[in-house]
């Protein structure tokens, strides 16, 4: 009796090992791709800029890792792809709104850096 006890127990979990290795190892075209709509960064960016209100004039790719962006009242605006977008787009809102608040004119605002460098018109 508990030999074959013994075999049905052993027979149930080889069944349940050999389920899961063949739903995960032979079934793998299956499963959704994790590149399924993909966007690179400039897209990303792009749409981030538009969802915000920014009306960008330009876009350039500045090297690796590096977005430069020319809005359309002249602001020069540089993005790291190694950032989070957001993070970024919320400290160049931020140094906006201060700047208008202050009355100074910025010329270029470089978000690649862990503190923002801002330039600005004399």
């Amino acid at each position: 009796m508990k030999h074959k006890f013994l075999i049905s127990f052993l027979a149930i979990v080889l069944v349940l090992v050999f389920t899961v290795v063949y739903r995960c190892y032979f079934k793998k075209q299956a499963l959704i791709s994790p590149l399924t709509g993909y966007k690179t960064f400039q897209e990303q960016l792009k749409e981030e800029l538009k969802l915000r209100s920014f009306e960008i004039k330009q876009f350039k790719h500045e090297d690796v890792g590096s977005v430069e962006v020319e809005l359309n009242d002249g602001l020069l605006v540089y993005f790291s792809s190694q950032s989070e977008i957001n993070k970024q787009l919320d400290s160049l809102q931020l140094i906006l709104q201060r700047a208008k608040i202050e009355g100074r004119l910025i010329t270029t605002i470089d978000l690649r850096f862990d503190k923002p460098v801002v330039n600005q018109s004399n």
